[in-house]
């Protein structure tokens, strides 16, 4: 759970003469938004019929920081479609984080194990691709395997999830009769997303040719929805033809 005592306050139950403190894990136990904020235990003293109830800081935790990148904010100073750029690029934030963990946390560890933690700190960057393919996390993370203690974790490539209501609106346009026969948006957004996980997944499950859009242009756009068979195999040959 995350740690919400930091203010040294907990929540009140309305209607109960009793008060919920939630100090969360003291280490973080996942690569979630919620484990990378400030780790607290707390300490409890009672007497008689008062309490008193501190917040202390944990000062030994290994370093934890996630960010936020999407791809299409910066797609007029970079080609994404290149893999070596998209990498370059992602290798810039990840050090800017790391850097900023450096400077978030400047004291000096006061022993061995507090040493290595703050020098191997955990990193997560949560990249929105749309519109663009992956690289391999595993690979990528092989740049900061003597930086970071997460080297293979460090990307997690999403999506943009579509709208809930546009997706009601759409069913109840389908319902209605309204619906066009054409390939439905949320059909065609989930099977890319599907094989955009798979890819992701091992270095033995990656485009080495095509880019991730460009499979899925020729598949949705060409084959699917123009019936068009050699539509794979032509935008294969193009691109033999531009190498």
């Amino acid at each position: 759970h995350k740690c919400e005592i930091g203010s040294g306050a907990g929540t009140e139950a309305v209607g109960n003469n009793f008060v919920v403190l939630q100090p969360g894990s003291t280490v973080a136990t996942s690569l979630v938004e919620g484990e990378a904020e400030d780790k607290h235990v707390g300490l409890l003293e009672v007497r008689g019929d008062q309490w008193k109830f501190t917040a202390l800081p944990l000062e030994t935790v290994r370093p934890f920081i996630l960010k936020d990148v999407v791809l299409q904010d910066y797609e007029q100073e970079y080609d994404f479609n290149d893999e070596p750029t998209l990498m370059a690029f992602l290798e810039e934030k990840v050090e800017a984080a790391i850097l900023e963990l450096r400077e978030r946390h400047t004291t000096t560890a006061l022993t061995k194990a507090a040493e290595n933690r703050a020098k191997f700190p955990l990193v997560r960057l949560r990249v929105d691709y749309s519109g663009y393919s992956t690289c391999n996390p595993q690979r990528f993370g092989q740049r900061f395997v003597d930086k970071v203690a997460n080297p293979s974790d460090i990307l997690l490539f999403t999506r943009k999830a579509r709208k809930k209501a546009e997706a009601a609106a759409a069913a109840e346009a389908r319902d209605e009769g309204a619906y066009d026969g054409g390939e439905p948006d949320d059909a065609r957004t989930q099977i890319q997303s599907f094989v955009g996980e798979f890819l992701q997944k091992g270095s033995k499950e990656q485009l080495r040719l095509l880019a991730e859009h460009e499979l899925n242009t020729a598949v949705f756009e060409g084959y699917v929805e123009k019936e068009n068979k050699s539509a794979i195999s032509a935008a294969v040959d193009e691109k033999l033809r531009q190498a």
